[in-house]
């Protein structure tokens, strides 16, 4: 089976993932998504501790990796972003030994895990009747699987 494979069917066939992909834990290279859903490199406004606006480079795939690296205890310092969209950390889970990430963007929430070389990320709609726990149990049951097999 292709990564692509695993996110067409042990994520989004489940109808509760909207969009998804699979990274490379330490580059970030893309295994499989949904179309256009990807980590990407931008230049986002921002304010400063003053309340001045500034500009600010995000490198998604630095912020996810190093995420990652640190055992996802924290949101990269410019935030959790994908696809060039900032959602909320809501902290860290933790279903059947395998640790996630929650995090929301107004309607869209947000799920994240990893085995030991890929990183696993599944948004899901509220508005569209996704439900927010199935998408957490289909990334953290991929990842298990994913960590089994010794990925």
């Amino acid at each position: 089976m292709s990564w692509q494979a695993y996110v067409d069917t042990q994520l989004v066939a489940t109808g509760h993932v909207q969009e998804a992909c699979m990274l490379g834990a330490t580059d970030g290279a893309v295994w499989g998504m949904t179309p256009e859903f990807q980590p990407r490199y931008y230049e986002a406004d921002t304010s400063d501790d003053q309340g001045n606006p500034a500009k600010i480079t995000v490198n998604e795939v630095t912020d996810l990796t190093s995420c990652f690296a640190g055992g996802f205890a924290s949101a990269p310092a410019t935030g959790l972003r994908i696809n060039g969209n900032k959602y909320m950390w809501l902290g860290c889970g933790d279903e059947n030994g395998t640790k996630y990430v929650k995090a929301q963007k107004g309607s869209t929430s947000l799920c994240m895990a990893a085995s030991g070389s890929c990183i696993v990320i599944a948004t899901a709609d509220k508005a569209k009747g996704q439900v927010f726990t199935s998408t957490i149990s289909a990334v953290v049951n991929l990842v298990s699987y994913l960590a089994q097999s010794g990925y």
